[in-house]
C-alpha cells in the first residue's frame, strides 16, 4: 500500500486528473454543447480522443518523474523526508525505468491518435514533448525563467489541442460545418481556456521556486528568486496575476455587451476574486511554508476557472 501511494505520488495523480479534466472539459462542456445548439454532433471518436488524451498523462506522469529523480539533492532540502520519493520508497533505477515506460508509451499512443485523426504530422509533438521535458529537467529548468515559461507552455498546449482535433477531424469529415459553426468564436474560446493555463501556470511555477529556493541554491539553479530575490519574484507573480485579471475585465465586458449574467457572476466570485485573494496572499507571504499554500490554492483556481466552461455548457443547451 506504502509503495502504491508512493508511486501516485511520483507520478502527481492529482496533476493528470487536472490534465485529462481539462481536455475533456473542452470536449464536452465547451464544443460539445455549442455543436448541439447548431444541430451538430462531434465527429472525433470516443477511442481516439481517449487515447489522445491518455498519452498526453503519460508524457506528464514521465515528465513529473523524470523531475523527481534528478532532483533528489534539491528535494532532500525543500521536502519532508516523508515526501521524498526517489531514492526512499522507489530507487532511483526503478525511477527512470518508469520514466523510460510512459514516455515511449506516450509517444507511441500519440502518434498512433494523430495517425488516426489524419494528422500523423501532430505525433512530432510528443517527441517534442519529450524532449522538451528531459531537456526542462536536466538543463532549462536552472536557467532564469526558461523552465516557468516551458512548463506554461506544455500546460497550455493540453486544452489547445484537445479543441484542436476535433475542429480539424468535424472540418474534414464535414466540410460544410465550417459555413455553418462559428469557428472564430471556437478558437477564441479554446484559445482562452489555453491562456488562462498558461498564466495560472507561470504563476504557480514562480511561487514554487520561492518555495524551494533553499534547495535550489544548493543544487545550482538560476530561478528568478535566486537571481532577483524573492521580493522580486514576488512582484513577478503578481505581474502575471494583474495581467489575468486585466484579461478576466475584458472578458466581463464581452459578456456585458451581450447580457450574459450567469457567465459574469461566476467569473468574478469563482476566479476574479481568487486571483485579488492570491495577489494578497503574496504581498504577505515571507516563509516556503506561506508559498506552499499560495501554490495549492492556485491549483484550485485552475481548476475553478475550467469548470467556468460547465456555465457556458448550461447557457449553450438551456
Amino acid at each position: 500500500m506504502n509503495w502504491i501511494k508512493s508511486f501516485l505520488r511520483l507520478i502527481r495523480f492529482p496533476n493528470l486528473i487536472i490534465i485529462l479534466f481539462s481536455q475533456y472539459m473542452v470536449r464536452f462542456a465547451l464544443l460539445s454543447p455549442y455543436y448541439k445548439s447548431q444541430g451538430f454532433t462531434l465527429q472525433l471518436p470516443e477511442s481516439i480522443f481517449l487515447v489522445f488524451s491518455l498519452a498526453f498523462l503519460c508524457m506528464a506522469a514521465g515528465g513529473y518523474i523524470i523531475n523527481d529523480y534528478y532532483d533528489v539533492k534539491a528535494d532532500n532540502i525543500n521536502r519532508p523526508a516523508e515526501k521524498v520519493i526517489v531514492g526512499k520508497t522507489i530507487s532511483p533505477d526503478l525511477a527512470l525505468m518508469l520514466y523510460w515506460i510512459f514516455t515511449i508509451t506516450g509517444i507511441c499512443l500519440g502518434c498512433w491518435s494523430a495517425t488516426k485523426i489524419g494528422l500523423p504530422m501532430l505525433g512530432l509533438l510528443f517527441f517534442f514533448y519529450a524532449s522538451g521535458l528531459w531537456f526542462y529537467t536536466t538543463s532549462f529548468k536552472y536557467l532564469f525563467l526558461v523552465g516557468n515559461v516551458l512548463v506554461s507552455l506544455f500546460i497550455a498546449f493540453v486544452p489547445f489541442t484537445a479543441g484542436f482535433v476535433e475542429l480539424y477531424t468535424s472540418v474534414t469529415n464535414m466540410p460544410s460545418v465550417h459555413n455553418n459553426l462559428n469557428f472564430s468564436f471556437l478558437l477564441k474560446g479554446v484559445s482562452a481556456i489555453s491562456v488562462f493555463a498558461f498564466l495560472i501556470t507561470l504563476v504557480r511555477e514562480i511561487v514554487k521556486d520561492m518555495e524551494d529556493i533553499e534547495g535550489d541554491v544548493k543544487a545550482g539553479c538560476r530561478t528568478l528568486p535566486i537571481v532577483w530575490g524573492t521580493a522580486s519574484g514576488k512582484k513577478a507573480a503578481g505581474f502575471v496575476l494583474i495581467i489575468l485579471f486585466a484579461l478576466l475585465c475584458y472578458v466581463i465586458f464581452q459578456f456585458w455587451k451581450i447580457k450574459d449574467g450567469w457567465s459574469i457572476v461566476y467569473i468574478v466570485c469563482l476566479i476574479q476574486i481568487p486571483v485579488l485573494i492570491n495577489m494578497l496572499g503574496l504581498n504577505r507571504a515571507n516563509s516556503s511554508r506561506d508559498f506552499h499554500k499560495i501554490s495549492g490554492v492556485l491549483k484550485l483556481l485552475m481548476l475553478s476557472g475550467i469548470s467556468y466552461l460547465f456555465v457556458f455548457a448550461y447557457i449553450c443547451l438551456r
